[in-house]
């Protein structure tokens, strides 16, 4: 069935409705704690120090191929933009997300900045369309 948004999902969880969710850890994180809910599994290996107990997605289904589920955002730019632009681009973004500020509010809302070149992150974003598109292909999953 579908949900309007996580409230609406963690409500179902908590009343029964659903037995398992998808949820961000600082949604989570207090319901775990309190003992209402229980963490099976985290799908990023690099998750908070207050997750360390608990198994990645891999380890507790046996799923090699996903020792990391983590949802990821970065910047893109239009093909064909000129080098010294995206290097521009780059070095402002990697000054901004090592600012002690910026880092801590971004963790405080269960994010965690990780930079790469952008040269790593056009390889990290071809290995992902690979290999979730194996797993659409395999699972005929539909995109609407």
């Amino acid at each position: 069935m579908p949900f309007k948004g996580t409230p609406e999902t963690v409500n179902a969880l908590l009343t029964g409705s659903v037995e398992l969710i998808y949820a961000a850890n600082q949604i989570v994180a207090p319901l775990v704690a309190s003992g209402q809910v229980r963490a099976l599994a985290k799908l990023d290996r690099d998750a908070p120090p207050s997750m360390a107990d608990i198994p990645t997605l891999a380890d507790a289904a046996g799923l090699a191929d996903f020792d990391d589920i983590s949802v990821w955002l970065g910047l893109v730019a239009p093909k064909g933009t000129p080098k010294p632009i995206i290097d521009k681009i780059h070095s402002e973004v990697v000054k901004i997300l090592a600012d002690p500020a910026v880092r801590e509010k971004s963790e405080r809302t269960g994010n965690y900045p990780v930079t790469s070149t952008p040269e790593q992150f056009s390889a990290f974003i071809r290995k992902e369309a690979d290999r979730w598109g194996k797993v659409m292909k395999e699972t005929a999953i539909k995109v609407d």
